[in-house]
């Protein structure tokens, strides 16, 4: 993660040119494919927290409104698939975690840095192996998500965004369960997309 922060802040000092070429004010859209990497924490009732590490893929848009020194706002929403095992955990019988996520919000910027929040919809699936017999609970997720990020442009249309996220998520009962859960997600991406 340590790594991942200075990939981040490095990227804002680099992108010095690239800003400079694009102080264009107006209304841009964006569509973009991202890859996460993410530990998640999985609070469970009576048998603990199991810990998974994991990944994630999908797509994403946005429509951004910025001024001629590219400060702005935008409106964002995504889809992101992601799967995940706690394979080093043993403190719990869970195994595999996967869900995923609808995610609707407003990102703020400064130059091409931003930092976001959205709204989250989930639905998540855990399995397990008890006695041989593998056992799945589901479950319907609604929480929120944090953001910090820049979009680094390849010229006037392509960019790549490296990013922070944090999600938590309150996972309603579903099938096989009566319990509620919470899960939480911290994850470094990769955004690869076009912008209009």
């Amino acid at each position: 993660m340590r790594t991942a922060l200075l990939l981040l802040f490095a990227s804002i000092f680099l992108s010095q040119e690239c800003l400079a070429k694009r102080k264009d004010d107006g209304m841009e859209w964006q569509l973009f494919g991202r890859y996460m990497k993410e530990s998640s924490n999985f609070s469970t009732t009576g048998t603990g927290d199991a810990n998974y590490s994991g990944r994630g893929a999908g797509f994403g848009s946005l429509l951004r409104v910025s001024t001629k020194e590219r400060y702005g706002f935008a409106i964002k929403g995504g889809y992101l698939s992601r799967k995940g095992d706690n394979s080093a955990n043993t403190s719990a019988a869970l195994e595999s975690i996967s869900s995923s996520v609808y995610d609707v919000g407003l990102r703020f910027y400064a130059l091409d840095v931003f930092f976001g929040f959205s709204a989250v919809y989930s639905p998540i699936a855990v399995s397990y192996t008890s006695g041989g017999t593998l056992t799945e609970r589901k479950y319907n997720g609604i929480g929120a998500g944090l953001e910090l990020g820049i979009d680094l442009f390849i010229g006037d249309t392509l960019f790549v965004s490296p990013k922070f996220e944090y999600q938590t998520i309150s996972a309603q009962p579903g099938t096989g369960t009566t319990n509620a859960e919470r899960l939480s997600n911290l994850g470094f991406g990769i955004s690869l997309g076009l912008g209009f």
